[in-house]
């Protein structure tokens, strides 16, 4: 089986929950999921992770995007930000794509 084909399942199921919140990539590419669990523990560590309810990896798109819990102060949602450009390759946050740090250096 090639694992590495364009829409090639890699993790089954490509939809786990980690600190309370729901990891979902598109065709279960273990890179995205990597990412996320990161991203996703991090958040954790930083008491945020219970303003984070979904993110979600479109792998044929290649960009993550989150769902976030309304009104987040610009400082909470600031803190957020940072950590996700430390995991997340290419995401959308707050109507803006961003790169993560981790391609800027590749």
């Amino acid at each position: 089986m090639d694992y590495f084909g364009e829409k090639s399942e890699q993790v089954a199921p490509g939809t786990l929950s980690a600190f309370g919140i729901k990891l979902w990539s598109r065709y279960g590419k273990a890179d995205e999921l990597i990412e996320m669990l990161g991203f996703a523990q991090d958040l954790a560590e930083a008491e945020l992770h219970g303003h984070v309810r979904e993110m979600f990896y479109d792998s044929k798109a290649f960009i993550c995007s989150f769902e976030l819990t309304e009104g987040l102060p610009q400082a909470v949602s600031d803190r957020i930000l940072n950590l996700a450009l430390n995991h997340i390759s290419q995401f959308e946050f707050d109507g803006t794509v961003h790169h993560g740090n981790n391609l800027a250096e590749a």
